[in-house]
C-alpha cells in the first residue's frame, strides 16, 4: 500500500525523504496525479510538502527575487515584485492551464518535471535563474539550466527538493514571454520562448533567448544571442535572427517529422518577441 506523509515543517519533510524509498515529492500534484492515474509511476511513498509554509513565499533580499518553489501559479501571476522584475515569468504562468489548475500547480513541480514544454522554464533561463536545493544533508545552488537533462528527467538526487528559485534584478530589461499552442487557451505549448535584454544607446548591450519545447528540454540560443549582440533592432536585424532561430530550430530537432513546422513557429516567436521590444513592451521597472 502506497504511503501517504504530509510533514508542516521542511526539517521534517527532508528527514522523511532520506529515510522513504521509491518516494514522489508533490505540491499541487496536477503532474503526478496524472501519472499516478496512468500508472505510469507507482511510488511506495508520496512526500506532500504544500503544508510547508515558508515553500510558497515570494519575497526580496539584497537584489535578490525569491519564489519558494511551493508557490502557485497564480501567486506568482499576481505578485507585484515578479511583475516588477520578471514580467515575462507573470506572462509564462498566466497562459498554464486553467484558473482551476493555476490555483495549486507549483513552479517547482513544473521545473522539476522537466516537461520539454515547461512554460516557467524559458523565463527563468532567460536571467540565469538559480535554484537552492536541499536534503538532510545540507543545501547546494545550481543554475537552473541545470535541472531538467531529458524528457521527464531532473537531475535532482533522490533525497532533495527545490527550495526556492533565485532571480537576479535587471531593471531596465525588457522580458518578453511568446507562446504557441494548438489553440488559444488550456494548450501545451507547441514552443515556448522568452527573451531578456537590454537596450543601451540604441544597442544591444546584452541579450538572453531561451526556447520549450524545441529538443528534449529548454535551453538558451547561444546561436542567435551572440548575432543580436551590439546590434540595433531594426527590421533586417529581426529578420536576420529569426532566420537564424529557424535554422538553429532544424538543427536541434535533427530530421524528425515536426520540424518544418517548428521551424516556422520559432521564426515567428523570435521575430514577434524582438519586436515588442521595439515597441517598449515588459520593461522592468524597479522602484
Amino acid at each position: 500500500m502506497m504511503e501517504f506523509c504530509r510533514p508542516k515543517q521542511l526539517d521534517e519533510a527532508l528527514t522523511l525523504l532520506a529515510q522513504k524509498k521509491n518516494c514522489k515529492v508533490i505540491a499541487g500534484g496536477t503532474d503526478i496525479m496524472i501519472a499516478l492515474n496512468e500508472k505510469t509511476i507507482r511510488p511506495d511513498c508520496i512526500l506532500d510538502i504544500s503544508g510547508i509554509e515558508s515553500l510558497g513565499q515570494i519575497y526580496e533580499n539584497e537584489g535578490i527575487l525569491h519564489i519558494g518553489a511551493a508557490a502557485c501559479f497564480s501567486q506568482i501571476q499576481n505578485n507585484a515584485l515578479v511583475k516588477k522584475f520578471n514580467p515575462a515569468l507573470c506572462s509564462a504562468v498566466a497562459e498554464i492551464g486553467a484558473v482551476q489548475i493555476r490555483n495549486v500547480a507549483t513552479i517547482g513541480g513544473n521545473v522539476a518535471n522537466a516537461a520539454a514544454a515547461a512554460d516557467s522554464t524559458p523565463p527563468l533561463l532567460s536571467v540565469d535563474a538559480q535554484a537552492l536545493i536541499a536534503s538532510s544533508e545540507g543545501r547546494r545552488t545550481v543554475p537552473v539550466s541545470e535541472i531538467a537533462i531529458g524528457i521527464n528527467k531532473n537531475s535532482l538526487r533522490e533525497n532533495e527538493l527545490i527550495l526556492e528559485f533565485l532571480l537576479p534584478y535587471k531593471p531596465g530589461y525588457a522580458m518578453i514571454f511568446e507562446k504557441i499552442g494548438r489553440r488559444k487557451a488550456l494548450a501545451i505549448s507547441r514552443i515556448n520562448l522568452a527573451v531578456s535584454a537590454k537596450i543601451q544607446n540604441g544597442l544591444i548591450a546584452d541579450m538572453a533567448v531561451a526556447v520549450g519545447a524545441v529538443g528534449q528540454s529548454p535551453y538558451r540560443v547561444a546561436e542567435v544571442e551572440k548575432f543580436l549582440m551590439d546590434k540595433k533592432l531594426e527590421p533586417d536585424v529581426i529578420e536576420g535572427a529569426a532566420e537564424l532561430m529557424d535554422k538553429v530550430t532544424a538543427k536541434n530537432l535533427a530530421g524528425r517529422s515536426t520540424t518544418p513546422y517548428k521551424r516556422k513557429i520559432a521564426y515567428a516567436v523570435l521575430k514577434r518577441a524582438l519586436q515588442r521590444i521595439t515597441n517598449g513592451e515588459g520593461v522592468c521597472s524597479i522602484k
